[in-house]
């Protein structure tokens, strides 16, 4: 509970309590001249002390309407309970009484912010597992060895997301491979990009790659 949302609070109290104020004067103001037309004698004693019972009673009410509006929650209720209960019951509820939607909105924001971090953990998960595999040893002329291991490495990037687009040779046809899906122990499972601009999935057995190599 900030220093701001009590200042508020008080602010509206006061402002309830002018108004209520103002309604005991106009009530007692309209009960004396009605006493001075039936030429009643009234005793300005008694009249005190019922403004001042008013007072005390209406000013419980309303500050207990202005934190129930303030929180949400409906005002008459709580206007009729701190009549019922005067300022007993604007105090409990002043420290007691939580803001209507609140507790529905602290959880949607947790559930977010859990989504959030496992995102996250699944980013860094990658980038361990594509940091920790290790380069591929070339043969002895120079060559490449397409295995497992190596499509494994260059299907994501540095940062966990999907890497690509390649330009590969396979059967003497070039494809344009946008991403790479699976690497299995004969072969890997790939994205390709046809002519038409459509996306299909291939699967390239190790031995018949020919060149693969990142697209121009």
């Amino acid at each position: 509970m900030d220093e701001t949302t009590i200042d508020q609070w008080i602010a509206q109290g006061k402002l309830l309590l002018q108004q209520a104020w103002q309604k005991i004067v106009d009530i007692t103001l309209w009960f004396a001249k009605e006493t001075e037309k039936a030429e009643l004698d009234a005793d300005p004693g008694v009249a005190m002390v019922i403004a001042l019972a008013l007072t005390f009673l209406l000013g419980s009410a309303c500050w207990a309407a202005s934190i129930a509006q303030a929180r949400r929650h409906p005002i008459w209720l709580h206007f009729t309970l701190g009549l019922l209960l005067p300022w007993v019951y604007p105090l409990v509820i002043l420290f007691a009484m939580n803001i209507k939607g609140e507790k529905e909105m602290r959880a949607k924001l947790e559930a977010e912010q859990r989504a959030k971090e496992e995102r996250e953990a699944e980013r860094q998960r990658n980038i361990a597992l594509t940091s920790g595999l290790p380069e591929e040893e070339p043969e002895a002329d120079g060559s490449i060895v397409w295995k497992r291991s190596y499509f494994e490495r260059i299907a994501r990037d540095k940062e966990g997301k999907p890497a690509g687009p390649w330009d590969v040779q396979f059967n003497g046809v070039v494809l344009r491979i946008v991403s790479i899906l699976e690497a299995q122990d004969e072969l890997v499972v790939v994205e390709q990009l046809d002519a038409r601009g459509q996306t299909s999935r291939l699967r390239i057995p190790y031995a018949k790659i020919e060149a693969w190599q990142d697209a121009e």
